[in-house]
């Protein structure tokens, strides 16, 4: 888990929080924000940012909006098990989460909640015409906080096949180019929030894996645990898994706060965790999208002056624009989703191979060094001596020579 840098902070500015993206699994998020509300609300109310992605973007929006995190959460669950009842769940034709998603939002949200949003709630997307990761944290109307979480939570297929727009430009899924979302530059100090084990300040300590994946710059742990989370994040098997997730989100946070001394004294109390009631979701009608009907207006000619043949001309021509335009936006939409996975896996095998070979790579490469050093510094120990020892046989000895006149006129 990453090394937090929030211990004994009481006295300085609180970090911002960001949210991952988690689907259904938001429970566990949600569980996280009503710990930290109830044990230290200094920290989400006085955060610079509350980031949010995909569904983590509706757990930010809850902590900034003044939403109940345990409201959200029965809408949740509520709404989880009228998928159970259903064949094919989230895929059967007569759900649309998309449309479920509109209805809670609009349900939930204050009307002046824009005012509580700009500036703090920062709500992560991704730009349809060229996959930009963008951040948006300006927010004229409640409408305008809808629209971006919308946005952010827009899975193509998933959620249906038109993707929303914020301010007339396109957007999908906030996790599909950053997953864990950070504020800008000068704030440095982060809280992340992730129901996902990784390299994450709060999420569920499972054991130590070989391997990770990396997932929009997010670092996961490769294990079972996960894989089962991520199901459950799209189509949850039981209800008591969202529930057990609350409860792990919960019960992770007053860990990490105990851990980092952010909470000094704080007791659990027994009346902490409740269950939750047991709702009964009244059924959400929601229609299949209806064909926008053609309207021919020519203000220049009445339309008696039109000919039919002129009208099925026009319709035509509509009717082509149409499917073109819904043409372009289905294959940006593949694109993206494309290469999303392909980013997931490079990124993946990338990472593995630095952290696991790479050392087994320096390792190599330090014995070899330290095998030349040593025989380079026996061969320099040994060269000294068999130089004499050469030096000796090839050197040829000096003979003093004697001048015959200095011999004739030294004395006797």
């Amino acid at each position: 888990m990453a090394s937090s840098v929030f211990t004994g902070r009481y006295g300085k500015a609180p970090p911002s929080i960001s949210f991952s993206g988690s689907g259904f699994m938001a429970t566990y998020q949600l569980g996280a924000a009503q710990c930290l509300l109830n044990y230290v609300p200094w920290m989400p109310r006085a955060a610079p940012y509350v980031l949010g992605a995909s569904a983590g973007s509706l757990v930010a929006a809850a902590v900034v909006c003044e939403m109940s995190p345990i409201t959200i959460r029965d809408e949740i669950i509520t709404f989880a098990r009228q998928l159970k009842a259903l064949r094919l769940g989230p895929f059967n034709p007569s759900i649309n989460v998309f449309h479920w998603l509109e209805y809670v939002l609009n349900k939930h949200l204050r009307a002046d909640t824009h005012q509580l949003a700009s500036g703090r709630l920062a709500v992560a997307m991704t730009r349809l015409s060229d996959g930009k990761h963008v951040v948006t944290t300006d927010f004229q109307s409640k409408d305008d906080v809808v629209q971006a979480l919308l946005c952010s939570c827009f899975v193509p297929g998933y959620c249906g096949i038109l993707p929303p727009s914020f301010k007339g430009v396109y957007y999908l899924d906030g996790g599909f180019s950053g997953m864990q979302p950070v504020p800008p530059a000068p704030c440095s100090d982060t809280l992340t929030v992730s129901p996902f084990s990784g390299e994450t300040d709060i999420c569920p300590s499972d054991r130590c894996s070989k391997w990770d994946m990396v997932v929009s710059g997010a670092t996961l742990k490769a294990n079972m645990e996960n894989s089962v989370r991520a199901l459950n994040a799209l189509y949850p098997m039981t209800l008591e898994t969202l529930e057990e997730a609350y409860y792990r989100g919960y019960k992770d946070t007053i860990d990490f706060l105990q851990r980092n001394d952010l909470a000094p004294y704080l007791i659990m109390s027994q009346g902490s965790l409740n269950c939750p009631p047991d709702n009964t979701w009244t059924h959400l009608e929601t229609s299949v999208e209806e064909e926008d009907e053609v309207k021919v207006e020519d203000e220049a000619a009445p339309a008696s002056f039109i000919s039919d043949g002129q009208k099925d001309n026009i319709v035509l021509q509509s009717t082509q624009r149409k499917a073109m335009f819904l043409l372009l936006l289905t294959w940006h939409c593949l694109r993206h989703s494309v290469f999303f996975f392909l980013d997931v896996f490079f990124s993946s095998v990338k990472k593995n191979m630095q952290d696991r070979l790479m050392p087994v790579f320096m390792l190599l490469k330090w014995l070899k060094i330290q095998t030349q050093a040593e025989g380079e510094s026996e061969s320099s120990s040994s060269s000294p001596g068999l130089h004499h020892s050469i030096t000796g046989l090839q050197e040829p000895k000096t003979v003093e020579k004697v001048h015959p006149s200095s011999t004739a006129l030294s004395p006797s």
